[in-house]
């Protein structure tokens, strides 16, 4: 526990806009550890999301897939071109460690309030902090401004939702 406290420490504050991805170490153990607990959260929210829709839970699932390959892809492609690689491990961990944090925060007030108007405000609350939290992780990753970072991770999820809807459609 004395271990992984203050990195959870870390991804709170990163979560609440407090610290950037540069305040974790840079550890492919950790990735790993965090897109474990992001996809493991990401089997669960499909299994609910298949009782709840009509797309399959198969179908649920790739759409989280989709998502994930696409933001790696999106720092992996951006900071490579920006010469600044050296920032990528700690920004998608960074991204997926406070994201699944998020989340579980979240789902676990939406447990309490399931199938209510309070559950459908926390949806787009955590739809919307997710937002800000790539545009935060943006600026931090390219150093831009804060307005800029959180433009470009409106535009960013924006073209995700657009490649999620045309192929669902």
């Amino acid at each position: 526990w004395t271990l992984i406290a203050p990195i959870i420490s870390r991804l709170v504050d990163i979560a609440l806009f407090r610290g950037g991805p540069e305040r974790l170490p840079s550890s492919k153990f950790l990735l790993g550890l965090c897109l474990t607990f992001w996809f493991t959260e990401r089997i669960i929210f499909a299994q609910l999301g298949a009782s709840t829709s009509e797309n399959s839970f198969i179908a649920e699932l790739l759409i989280q897939l989709l998502i994930m390959v696409f933001i790696v892809a999106f720092f992996h492609t951006m900071l490579t071109i920006f010469n600044l690689k050296s920032r990528f491990l700690q920004t998608i961990t960074a991204y997926f460690g406070a994201e699944s944090l998020i989340d579980l925060m979240v789902f676990l007030m939406f447990m309490a309030g399931e199938k209510t108007l309070f559950g459908a405000l926390l949806a787009h609350i955590n739809l919307g902090w997710c937002v800000a939290l790539l545009g935060f992780l943006i600026h931090r990753a390219f150093s831009i401004s804060k307005v800029e970072g959180f433009i470009h991770g409106i535009l960013v999820y924006m073209f995700i939702l657009l490649i999620i809807s045309s192929g669902v459609s």
